[in-house]
């Protein structure tokens, strides 16, 4: 597969996200202090990324690791989600991520003095398209008789993407930083992202910044992960909207959050022969290979010649 002129596979992608970011340390470290709006100098502050492996709670979690842990002053751990799905659908097991993440660093010797000094945060940037206007939420731990927070120094952030960027292209006024850098990792297309870039980075930064995300959209594998997918979404919501049509696909509605990324679709692949023929002809529409498709939908090559030569 081979991108159009000027297409980029954007930030949005945990893949992409990930490597950029590992590339341009002091990018991500002003990205963050940026975003969560903190009270520091980014040129005398430092950073470390750490492991982003967790411990598994049970068998069946999936994905056990984080999208970029790092550590900023040695006194402050977070923890950068990219997600797809609402926030109120993955919120539960992202504050486990967190807390596991506190845990991890009280075994490693940090104490109850410096528990006090040292600061949690979660950062979720959300991909899912709300139809409320909705920009960002703060959670925090709090007393359930007293409404008193607990750990002042323990928080969840969570940033609508989508809105951000519609914010970039709509607002009337200055736009502030963290709506650039927002924008940035919501960015289509190169000519968006060196006007972007340009508004937050010097030209060194910019002009590595923006050749690491053209090299990234050319890496094999992220480009095979990142068709993979698209592939899957379009699998799973056509199933789903198929499902709702007829009223019966309940196995796949029932298992839609757990999806097809995650091999668990057992409404899908228990599915009608109708729904993988629907798959199929989507996806010979927008002119994916046959090798993609027959290990999406289990169908041969040849099968799926015959469906593409059918002629209804």
């Amino acid at each position: 597969m081979q991108l159009k002129y000027d297409e980029i596979i954007p930030l949005t992608f945990d893949y992409m996200f990930k490597r950029v970011f590992i590339l341009n340390k002091e990018l991500l470290k002003k990205f963050i202090i940026s975003v969560l709006k903190l009270d520091i100098n980014p040129n005398l502050a430092s950073i470390t990324i750490e492991n982003c492996e967790l411990p598994k709670s049970t068998k069946r979690e999936y994905r056990k690791t984080v999208d970029i842990l790092v550590t900023i002053n040695n006194n402050m751990s977070i923890d950068i989600e990219i997600n797809s799905s609402r926030f109120e659908d993955i919120k539960y097991r992202n504050t486990l991520y967190l807390e596991k993440i506190m845990t991890n660093k009280i075994e490693s010797g940090l104490d109850n003095k410096g528990m006090f000094n040292y600061y949690f945060y979660q950062l979720n940037l959300n991909i899912h398209k709300f139809k409320e206007n909705i920009g960002e939420k703060r959670f925090k731990i709090t007393d359930e008789e007293t409404n008193e927070p607990l750990i002042e120094n323990f928080k969840i952030v969570y940033k609508s993407l989508d809105y951000y960027y519609n914010l970039y292209y709509n607002s009337n006024k200055q736009i502030d930083d963290d709506v650039i850098w927002l924008s940035i990792i919501n960015a289509k297309n190169s000519k968006e992202l060196e006007e972007m870039t340009s508004l937050v980075m010097n030209n060194k930064e910019r002009n590595k910044f923006i050749k690491d995300i053209k090299d990234a959209s050319k890496d094999k594998f992220i480009l095979s992960e990142w068709e993979a997918e698209k592939m899957a979404n379009l699998v799973k919501y056509t199933s789903i909207e198929n499902a709702t049509n007829d009223g019966k696909e309940q196995g796949i509605i029932e298992g839609k959050e757990q999806g097809i990324i995650e091999g668990k679709e057992q409404g899908f692949i228990e599915g009608k022969e109708k729904n993988t023929l629907d798959i199929i002809k989507k996806m010979l529409e927008n002119n994916i290979d046959y090798d993609t498709i027959s290990n999406i939908t289990g169908k041969s090559i040849n099968d799926i010649k015959k469906i593409e030569n059918h002629k209804d």
